[in-house]
């Protein structure tokens, strides 16, 4: 029990370093997407999905609005980033 709660405290503080980073990469570089940026991402996370949601509704309606939009708003981020990276050798 010990060893799966510091796993979880470890994991925990990880994904609250990313999410800071991520925030403060969105904000400082004024990372925003359209509705078109949005809408396209969501049917591709809807199809990724594979069949497990009848509908996008569904789909969103299970995952929130607002944690979707904030994955897209971060990959998009996320790419960014790997655009901009210089290959050093």
């Amino acid at each position: 029990m010990e060893q799966f709660q510091e796993e979880a405290r470890l994991f925990a503080q990880e994904k609250v370093k990313n999410e800071m980073i991520f925030t403060q990469l969105v904000r400082l570089q004024g990372i925003e997407i359209t509705k078109e940026e949005y809408d396209e991402a969501l049917l591709e996370y809807f199809e990724d999905e594979k069949g497990e949601f009848d509908s996008i509704e569904e789909f969103v309606l299970y995952y929130g609005e607002e944690n979707l939009h904030q994955s897209i708003l971060w990959d998009k981020a996320l790419k960014a980033v790997v655009d901009r990276a210089v290959c050093v050798s």
